[in-house]
């Protein structure tokens, strides 16, 4: 069984007392990873002066290093949920996780709770083209430790650790914790009516239904982004409130757009995506006062 097929990825205003208007479409096959598509969503955003200045995301447009690019290129914060550390150490309320370890960057050592240094400290690339560093303890330190049944599951080898540089290691773990917060969770709340834009491009537009092959397939994502537009505008012109019902704090309300992606997946026919909003008054306001997104992705599996 295999996947066919296209994605949208709509870019959209959202903040709560301006229309929420897409400002960017893109079209993928159905395979490109979502993370994939955020760079060249920043530049075209860019090239017409759209940047925002916060992106909201899900979980499938973010990665630590995305971050740091979208930072370091754009001055742009990619905001969204990191996975957690699936270790079981990490799980086990009393398990010796990474964030138990202290590292010395500048020695190239890693130091266990007991106080035991690492042997070796080896730089190589994950399975997907990543850095990475590896650090291995001593036999001899780890075996006999009163604390190895919280370390490690292995009856005879030592702890292994396997973490990111420098800078990807510290952002990683910083966002992990800033997830925990209250504070964070109302932050990124201003995302959650994007599944509403879905609804809606669904709903009037059938935009899971794709009507050409091949990538022409962007001019059907256009004309249902300019068509959804039309219809917001006029909803807001006449003073038609926005549906749902997200609930913010009131405190936590942006002074700045917040824009939305979404990519959901479409096939040919047979087979099975928005929001942004400027923070300036008017349609003159999308230039001048457009600043963070949004995104979400949905995929359907061709039938075997």
């Amino acid at each position: 069984m295999g996947w066919r097929g296209y994605k949208a990825h709509f870019t959209e205003t959202c903040e709560p007392d301006r229309p929420h208007l897409i400002v960017h479409v893109a079209t993928t096959v159905a395979t490109t990873a979502d993370v994939d598509t955020v760079p060249a969503r920043h530049a075209d955003l860019a090239r017409v002066a759209l940047l925002p200045d916060e992106h909201l995301v899900d979980a499938g447009y973010v990665s630590v290093d995305h971050i740091l690019a979208a930072r370091a290129d754009h001055g742009v914060e990619l905001v969204g949920p990191l996975p957690l550390d699936s270790g079981w150490q990490a799980r086990d309320e009393g398990g010796f996780d990474l964030t138990r370890f202290r590292i010395d960057w500048d020695r190239k050592q890693v130091t266990c709770p007991n106080g035991k240094t690492s042997r070796n400290w080896r730089t190589s690339t994950s399975r997907n083209g990543l850095p990475i560093i590896q650090a291995t303890f001593r036999a001899p330190d780890c075996t006999p430790c009163p604390d190895r049944a919280r370390c490690t599951h292995s009856p005879v080898l030592a702890r292994h650790l396997t973490f990111r540089p420098g800078t990807q290691y510290d952002t990683q773990r910083s966002i992990r914790g800033e997830q925990a917060t209250n504070a964070w969770r109302d932050r990124y709340a201003h995302r959650s009516g994007i599944e509403g834009t879905i609804a809606q491009a669904s709903r009037r537009s059938d935009v899971h239904q794709a009507r050409y092959r091949g990538l022409a397939t962007h001019l059907q994502h256009v004309l249902t982004a300019l068509a959804l537009n039309l219809v917001r505008l006029d909803a807001w012109l006449t003073g038609v409130p926005l549906g749902g019902s997200l609930d913010l704090p009131s405190q936590q309300t942006p002074t700045r757009a917040l824009a939305c992606v979404n990519s959901p997946a479409e096939s040919p026919p047979g087979e099975p995506q928005l929001r942004a909003q400027p923070s300036t008054g008017g349609l003159a306001g999308l230039r001048s006062g457009f600043r963070p997104l949004i995104s979400r992705r949905m995929g359907w599996r061709a039938r075997p």
